[in-house]
């Protein structure tokens, strides 16, 4: 009892309150400091940024209670010789078996900062290409417009990507044999008939593009939200040989002619 009554008595026992003390007050300072960030909305309210940023507060969280106990334990006059080693090599195992993670973490806060694309836009990325519906601090999450399959993909692996704009190309091989007059006349009404559909806000026509050696390309350019690509296209084709046959003009095709000698 005599001990304890000396050591609550003592400058060591005084010191340790004044750290706990300065560590209590640190952390409020903190989460203070981190509560009205998120409420007048200085972090934004993207679940990336969040999950980075609370990370961060943790991170710093952790570092003042380290520091805390570290000098509690010198003021009491325990050698942190040993503690320090220990923690040293736990450090380098930790960070060895978490470097991926920190690699994730890392890149995330670069695709953050830089704003390559975010939650809704589509992106190609290598032979996928999808609408991007979540994103952490870790991967990013797409789903393929084409065969609505799920990547999830590890920030440590996003390198180039290509966000999609709402422009679509349509090139169409027409006759030379064709009057050039009404293919222009029909391909012009044809881009009327394919802004009305739903989901598509605007057709162009662009007129001739090249010149081949069995057809001539003809141009048609339609915007649409790029994650509705495949389906629009498919019903702009749609349109485009239904005003094809209805004017009379032939979609040509490879044809091979034989001659034989006697």
């Amino acid at each position: 009892m005599n001990e304890i009554v000396s050591y609550v008595q003592s400058p060591a026992f005084i010191g340790s309150i004044i750290v706990l003390a300065l560590y209590l007050f640190a952390n409020h300072l903190v989460s203070s400091a981190y509560k009205r960030l998120r409420k007048e909305k200085i972090i934004r309210p993207d679940q990336r940024i969040s999950q980075i940023s609370h990370m961060i507060y943790r991170l710093i969280q952790g570092s003042l209670v380290v520091i805390m106990v570290m000098t509690i334990l010198h003021i009491n006059g325990i050698r942190l010789t040993t503690l320090a080693a220990f923690l040293s090599v736990l450090s380098a195992v930790v960070g060895l078996a978490m470097q991926d993670l920190l690699r994730d973490i890392v890149n995330g806060i670069h695709l953050s900062q830089d704003n390559y694309f975010d939650v809704g836009d589509t992106i190609v990325f290598h032979d996928i290409t999808g609408k991007v519906t979540a994103m952490s601090a870790r991967s990013v999450r797409i789903d393929d417009i084409y065969t609505h399959d799920m990547h999830i993909i590890a920030n440590r692996n996003i390198d180039n990507v290509t966000r999609k704009s709402r422009q679509n190309d349509i090139d169409i091989g027409l006759s030379y044999e064709d009057d050039p007059e009404h293919i222009n006349l029909t391909l012009q009404e044809t881009c009327v008939h394919i802004a009305e559909v739903e989901g598509i806000s605007e057709c162009i026509y662009k007129g001739v593009h090249e010149f081949r050696d069995s057809c001539i390309i003809y141009k048609i350019r339609f915007f649409c939200a790029p994650d509705q690509m495949p389906d629009l296209r498919r019903e702009a084709l749609r349109i485009i040989q239904r005003d094809l046959h209805q004017a009379g003009i032939v979609i040509p095709y490879p044809q091979l002619d034989m001659h034989a000698k006697n």
